[in-house]
């Protein structure tokens, strides 16, 4: 949020044409607007995930982006209204500079006699014929014309940028590619495969892709393949998050072949599970976040198929 409400006000004030200090102040108003839209986000989401509000679990993930859309609105709509005043002042200023340029006599007196009685002017070759005076030079419209534009081929670079960066060609695969669920063995165990509980439920969610969930022992293993990057592979903490558990992160793991993991311990109604999370492709690479690995796929730096692995144990909480 901070880094666009920086261009925000950046934008604003170029377009608007300001000064020095009061873009400098547009821009501080962005921050403290980013500020203010996250303590309020934030607040809004405490309320959320105590219950102080309840709301229907199947719109979680919509009321949490939206809280989130409306703290921006807030925050960016501060940094217009700062700008505008400005621009309103500027032209103010501007206005009452040419009232009183015009206001001014000249040597010739003419300003005391009526508009009828003084006579056009020109000091011109004779014979030639004098120039429009009612046209202006290019002034500040033309200005704001070329940041206008300069605007308009940033926003449109922004909005192809995703899909001129997303390879298709070299980073997406088939779903005939997929080569079935490791059952035999997974971390030196055997995978059972198992209906989803209401935990597991949350990754299903408009998710494309295959999953499936698994068990050993107490253990629960939900792996997901993902055939092209995509935002709607979740972290499994924002499953977690959005059923009502509390989340406590822990230190980064390390597994016997060497292989590091996120980690996390997750509580609700006095019950907790300590979950390890990865995702990988087939040419051995490893992301421990997903924001990572999704800017890896769609710059190109790896390529899919990729498998997301989440470990759920069961663990004695304070409470038990």
């Amino acid at each position: 949020m901070l880094w666009f409400a920086l261009f925000v006000g950046a934008v604003l004030s170029s377009f608007l044409d300001l000064s020095v200090f009061r873009s400098a102040v547009v821009l501080g108003c962005s921050v403290i607007g980013a500020l203010l839209g996250n303590v309020l986000r934030v607040t809004s989401l405490f309320f959320i995930e105590t219950e102080v509000l309840k709301i229907d679990p199947g719109i979680e993930q919509f009321v949490h982006q939206a809280v989130g859309a409306v703290a921006f609105a807030i925050s960016a709509g501060l940094t217009v209204a700062v700008a505008m005043r400005f621009a309103k002042q500027a032209s103010s200023r501007h206005g009452d500079d040419k009232a009183a340029d015009s206001s001014e006599p000249n040597n010739f007196g003419e300003s005391n006699l009526p508009a009828f009685a003084v006579p056009a002017r020109y000091d011109g070759p004779e014979g030639a014929q004098p120039k429009d005076t009612n046209k202006q030079a290019p002034g500040l419209m033309t200005l704001l014309d070329r940041h206008m534009a300069a605007f308009l081929l940033v926003a449109v670079l922004a909005a192809v940028a995703p899909v001129a960066f997303k390879r298709a060609d070299s980073a997406v695969v088939s779903y005939n590619k997929f080569s079935g669920w490791p059952l035999k063995n997974y971390d030196g165990e055997p995978l059972k495969a198992v209906p989803a509980n209401e935990a597991d439920a949350a990754f299903y969610q408009e998710f494309p892709g295959k999953i499936q969930c698994f068990s050993q022992g107490e253990r629960r293993v939900i792996m997901r393949w993902v055939a092209r990057p995509t935002r709607q592979l979740h972290p499994s903490s924002d499953c977690f998050r959005g059923l009502g558990y509390n989340i406590t992160w822990k230190p980064l793991t390390t597994d016997k072949q060497g292989v590091q993991h996120s980690c996390y311990t997750a509580e609700k109604d006095g019950k907790g599970v300590s979950i390890r999370e990865r995702i990988y492709d087939d040419a051995g690479g490893n992301w421990t976040d997903i924001s990572s690995w999704y800017w890896a796929a769609l710059l190109g730096k790896t390529k899919g198929p990729w498998w997301s692995v989440v470990q759920i144990e069961p663990v004695q909480t304070q409470q038990n």
